[in-house]
């Protein structure tokens, strides 16, 4: 039986230096400022839109890289950036829209991490109960063997007193008859001398 809690990297939550996803760092800021990408798997709220016309196509990169369509794209709209950092280093499309850092993805790294160690504490669980469950199956079937054992030495041991009996009533018969018998040959030897 094996189990384990699966990949848990430190990275997931903590970079050595800081943690991945800072509450600090939920402030409105423009892609630029963040180093010019959107990283995967994190939630933003658009804040504020600096150029209605999205110059760079900024709108477009959002669709592409989230789980929002270009037409989506407003203020107060929230999107996840998808398995691959969105690249926003294109100048102006890093700035035409400001973004805020979602305070609740701290929470959901925490809860992912929770969610395998619960996983792990589960299958943990599960197997001891089956490793519980097999030392009470042995126990039951060690005690039902004794029991099977001694059941039936006991129905020896009573054929074999019941044997004995027998065998010592016909020996005591048997010794009866052969004395009666010898009494009686006395007493026709007595007969015939008299």
């Amino acid at each position: 039986m094996t189990f384990g809690i699966g990949d848990v990297s430190y990275t997931e939550l903590y970079t050595g230096g800081s943690l991945v996803h800072d509450p600090s760092d939920a402030v409105t800021t423009s892609a630029s400022a963040m180093g010019g990408t959107l990283v995967k798997n994190t939630t933003y709220e658009i804040a504020a839109i600096g150029d209605a016309t999205f110059a760079g196509g900024a709108d477009d990169a959002i669709a592409a890289g989230s789980d929002i369509a270009a037409s989506d794209v407003a203020v107060g709209t929230t999107f996840t950036v998808g398995s691959a950092d969105i690249d926003m280093s294109g100048g102006e499309a890093a700035d035409a829209v400001t973004y805020i850092y979602s305070t609740n993805v701290l929470t959901q790294d925490i809860e992912a991490v929770q969610k395998k160690i619960n996983t792990a504490r589960v299958q943990a669980g599960s197997q001891y109960a089956a490793l519980e469950s097999a030392v009470n199956y042995t126990t039951d079937l060690t005690a039902q063997y004794e029991l099977g054992y001694n059941a039936v030495n006991d129905v020896n041991f009573s054929m074999e007193t019941a044997h004995l009996a027998k065998n010592q009533i016909l020996q005591q018969a048997a010794t009866a008859m052969l004395a009666q018998a010898n009494t009686g040959q006395q007493g026709l030897l007595q007969l015939i001398q008299r």
